[in-house]
């Protein structure tokens, strides 16, 4: 079930608990507070979540999110010794996609293929050909395809792993994004990029609040104060009436 929330309602909500007032105590005042201002029967249906204008400030978030991560990818970067001749192709490829000219990018990478057939060159060309694709919405199926073939030739690329777990998030393809972001999670316990994705994934794909806290959390212990998180995390929390812990998510780091 695919679900997207509104980030401009979460802080409206936080904003009027912090600072409403109550006349007489209760026994949960986050709770009585959030319930006076805002009656979660009141969400829009499920069937108004997804891709939809509801929910367009959320998704050019992430697609701005998801380009910036493509783009730190470098293809010349740790070549293996009997490839480097190919180097400057690859990073002029890196230069022309940075750019947006795509025709040209794709034109440099596939250059760099020139000569003998290397499984390691064929591995940097398709990174940086699916990474053009990618920032296409109708060529994202073949930034699919080249993604997996760059796995199979190097099985411990992690950028390339965590870029296809993107490409199937915008393609609605919820249970291999799962899939292929623990598998990332896996290659770099310590980098909190795909953990991010993974609680991405479980909250706005497949609407699993309890495992996308999870992720948040376990995101946030590797980077304290990431505003991203931070914020998905507090609607997680909204949306499963924890509203206190929705209000310290807003305010505070996670430690």
């Amino acid at each position: 079930m695919t679900r997207l929330r509104s980030v401009g309602l979460f802080f409206v909500v936080l904003f009027a608990v912090a600072s409403s007032q109550v006349a007489a105590p209760v026994a949960t005042p986050d709770k009585a507070k959030a319930q006076a201002l805002y009656d979660l029967s009141n969400e829009p249906a499920v069937a108004d979540f997804g891709y939809s204008t509801y929910n367009i400030q959320k998704l050019v978030r992430a697609i701005g999110m998801a380009y910036e991560y493509y783009d730190s990818i470098d293809t010349a970067t740790n070549l293996p010794a009997n490839i480097r001749a190919v180097g400057p192709t690859l990073a002029a490829g890196d230069k022309l996609r940075r750019a947006d000219k795509a025709d040209e990018a794709i034109a440099a990478y596939r250059r760099a293929t020139a000569g003998p057939i290397d499984t390691a060159k064929l591995a940097r060309s398709y990174l940086g050909q699916a990474l053009v694709f990618a920032k296409t919405t109708d060529q994202r199926p073949k930034a699919v395809q080249l993604l997996r073939q760059v796995l199979r030739f190097t099985p411990d690329n992690a950028d390339a792993s965590l870029a296809l777990a993107l490409n199937y998030c915008f393609l609605l393809d919820w249970e291999n994004a799962l899939q292929v972001a623990q598998q990332t999670i896996r290659m770099k316990p310590n980098d909190p990029r795909p953990r991010y994705w993974l609680a991405w994934i479980y909250f706005h794909g497949l609407g699993d609040n309890e495992n996308a806290m999870a992720a948040y959390q376990e995101e946030l212990r590797l980077k304290p104060a990431d505003d991203h998180a931070l914020t998905d995390l507090g609607i997680a929390y909204l949306y499963t009436r924890q509203y206190a812990n929705a209000v310290t998510a807003s305010n505070e780091p996670y430690v």
